[in-house]
């Protein structure tokens, strides 16, 4: 069973899948979000059946006092489609604060010095998703 972890926003979805064991995260794919919600629900579907996904991780970007803001509201509204497409599909949150800012920097520090379309997304659903692995693994 691997576990997939998602970077939610408005037009790119940055998605990472974890290793059999549950103890990496890995950078998948970025689904175009500005298709709207049903395509966008209906990809990460394929991605959940094609990896055996039980667990959704997404990312909840709550402001950085801890408050919760639009962004937040948006992502569970979406997380909420998701439930009700695939009942099973448990759906966990985790913080996501500075994991953009964290991705930009990884890829600068690799050589990558401009930013390109979705990689600095499906890093920032790595980083979402390595978060809660460690997590789980802690015990």
């Amino acid at each position: 069973m691997r576990i997939l972890g998602i970077d939610y926003g408005d037009s790119r979805i940055g998605v990472a899948v974890s290793d059999d064991g549950c103890r990496l995260a890995f950078d998948l794919c970025v689904i175009d979000a500005t298709k709207g919600r049903k395509n966008t629900v209906s990809e990460l579907l394929q991605l959940i059946d094609k990896y055996g996904s039980d667990t959704l991780v997404i990312g909840l970007p709550t402001n950085m006092n801890g408050s919760r803001g639009d962004r937040v509201v948006k992502t569970e509204k979406f997380a909420k489609a998701l439930s009700e497409a695939s009942p099973d599909l448990k759906i966990v949150f985790e913080d996501e604060r500075l994991t953009t800012k964290y991705a930009d920097r990884l890829m600068i520090e690799s050589g990558k010095h401009q930013k390109q379309k979705g990689v600095s997304d499906k890093l920032a659903a790595m980083i979402i998703l390595q978060g809660y692995l460690d997590k789980i693994n802690k015990s």
